[in-house]
């Protein structure tokens, strides 16, 4: 729980043309305090892009077309690389897919209907309830959040399933705090086409399938680990933001929906 307060600003905003406004009254929450969070390491705030209507993006969308959306380059990417974010129209990428965007069950974060999970083509016995907000599940989708973290009737098959695939006892395990399982992996050494593929699917038909990188993380040099994190259920399970790298994210509140596809991230919409 953050401590701080709320102020009314004057926040000035690049727009698509290049140009810059200034929109005034606008709210701003200010930080003095957040257990185990440290912003002396070049990081000054978060942006709220909570579904709240005091959020940057809740006052930002109604001024700008109802909708935001974002795309994540790789956390290890050079300094020079950047993710982007924009308030309101953005050029759509190829192959773009959709679900429902749920907006008042779990609030002030955004749900998604998640109906399974596969792993090297198999879709695994995870109970609906997991993914059930109705049920004391749910999942949302959060940038916020690194890791993807799981209730423990969903962590524990898809740790199984990964632990046990052909491609990764190839290489040498090795203990880790952080993470249950990590394998050592000198650079140009691991075969991703070796290693199961994640598909996580949703009620609506769509599928996200991310990169073998996104969930098979370099946690240190020379180290791989699986970048899950169990969660007690009854609970909520959350995509983080190591899975939706590489992906163009688009919140559309007009149309409750959630759209995704695969991006470069080097431009908008592309």
């Amino acid at each position: 729980m953050a401590e701080g307060f709320f102020a009314n600003e004057t926040v000035t905003v690049y727009l698509s043309t290049g140009k810059k406004i200034r929109l005034s009254e606008f709210l701003v929450g200010c930080t003095l305090a957040t257990p185990g969070r440290n912003f002396t390491d070049g990081i000054h705030g978060m942006l709220a892009l909570g579904a709240s209507p005091y959020s940057f993006a809740g006052q930002a969308v109604e001024i700008f077309g109802g909708k935001f959306s974002y795309c994540l380059v790789d956390i290890l990417s050079p300094k020079n690389v950047s993710n982007y974010i924009v308030f309101g129209h953005n050029v759509h990428p190829p192959n773009m897919q959709f679900t429902s965007l749920i907006v008042n069950k779990i609030a002030p974060f955004y749900a998604v209907r998640v109906i399974g999970i596969s792993v090297g083509g198999e879709l695994l016995g995870i109970p609906l309830s997991v993914w059930n907000e109705d049920r004391e599940g749910g999942t949302i989708i959060d940038s916020g959040t690194s890791l993807m973290q799981l209730a423990e009737p969903a962590y524990r098959p898809i740790m199984d399933a990964f632990i046990s695939s052909p491609g990764l006892k190839d290489y040498t395990r090795v203990d880790d705090e952080d993470f249950e399982f990590c394998i050592s992996v000198k650079p140009g050494e691991l075969d991703e086409e070796r290693v199961p593929k994640l598909v996580i699917y949703f009620a609506d038909g769509a599928r996200l399938v991310p990169p073998v990188r996104n969930y098979l993380h370099e946690a240190a040099p020379e180290l791989m680990c699986l970048a899950f994190q169990p969660v007690p259920f009854p609970g909520v399970s959350v995509i983080g933001n190591l899975i939706q790298q590489h992906y163009f994210w688009e919140f559309d509140f007009m149309k409750r929906r959630l759209g995704f596809a695969p991006s470069s991230c080097t431009q908008h919409g592309h």
